[in-house]
């Protein structure tokens, strides 16, 4: 966070995030919870004193775009009557509020590990309701914002993580009009911001708490499971989940394509020995 200097007064930071509160139909606290930041950090951007960190900038201009899709970082530098007339265009449709209700709350989503052979990776999930649907995905250190999409007997999460600017896909079998305890399918992502590799696996969702009444209450709530051990023994699995995750992966847990090895690494082979560079490249890549 850094002080704002003189020059930065007409409009300020204040003016555009108030547009912002008002526009998402949102307050501090939950601005403060969806990033997983404290609400004292919202009150001095609010106050014009400070502004974000780029990483915070960065976050909250994925929170705005998960929910108006034509929103870019770009936008902040805007007239502010430009500015308005951004945030006030179309947003994403929203599920039925509803169908979001029957998902809401605190998720265990549990996957294996890419990195450590024979460990879990327990991230968190927080799915809202309200206008439209929310949902924060934590794996430590990294944090990703976006919406909930349903249809087709489907839950779709779509969100943006911190460690890259691709977005990232959670697919879930579930019953729409059912409140639910797990859930099953699949993420699909991408593997670093400095890497053109893409990975997915299957991943378990386990309900483990409701949304609490009270927004401060719920904030403290999501921020005490994030703070916990992402990376998980198998013997600390719930034996189902772990039985579920073995069944519907490919060996080594997850599927993985890296830069190397993906298409782009044999575009220039020749037509005789193509076949056997398509070969190679994913015996290579996805084992």
């Amino acid at each position: 966070m850094r002080a704002v200097p003189p020059s930065f007064a007409a409009p300020s930071f204040a003016d555009r995030l108030t547009l912002v509160l008002k526009a998402l139909s949102i307050s501090r606290g939950r601005l403060a919870a969806d990033l997983g930041l404290d609400k004292s950090v919202v009150s001095r951007w609010m106050s014009g004193v400070y502004r974000p960190s780029g990483e915070n900038l960065s976050l909250l201009t994925r929170m705005i775009a998960a929910r108006r899709p034509v929103f870019t970082g770009l936008d902040w530098d805007r007239p502010l009557d430009e500015f308005a007339a951004v945030l006030a265009g179309p947003g994403k449709p929203a599920p039925a509020a509803a169908d979001v209700a029957n998902f809401t709350g605190h998720w265990h989503a549990w996957r294996f590990s890419l990195r450590a052979d024979g460990m879990f990776i327990r991230d968190l999930i927080h799915i809202r309701s309200g206008g439209e649907g929310g949902v924060t995905w934590i794996s430590q250190p990294n944090r990703g914002i976006g919406r909930v999409v349903i249809g087709d007997g489907r839950l779709c999460l779509v969100f943006t993580a911190s460690h890259c600017d691709v977005p990232c896909v959670i697919w879930l079998h579930t019953m729409i009009g059912k409140r639910v305890q797990v859930m099953d399918g699949m993420f699909a992502g991408v593997v670093a911001r400095t890497s053109q590799g893409f990975l997915a696996g299957a991943y378990v969702l386990e309900r483990h708490a409701d949304i609490l009444p009270d927004p401060a209450e719920d904030a403290a709530l999501l921020a005490s499971l994030a703070a916990r051990d992402h990376v998980v023994d198998a013997q600390d699995v719930p034996p189902v989940i772990a039985a579920r995750l073995r069944a519907t992966s490919p060996p080594g847990g997850m599927l993985r394509v890296s830069a190397d090895t993906s298409l782009m690494a044999f575009s220039r082979a020749g037509e005789d020995d193509r076949a056997a560079a398509v070969a190679a490249a994913f015996r290579d890549g996805l084992r």
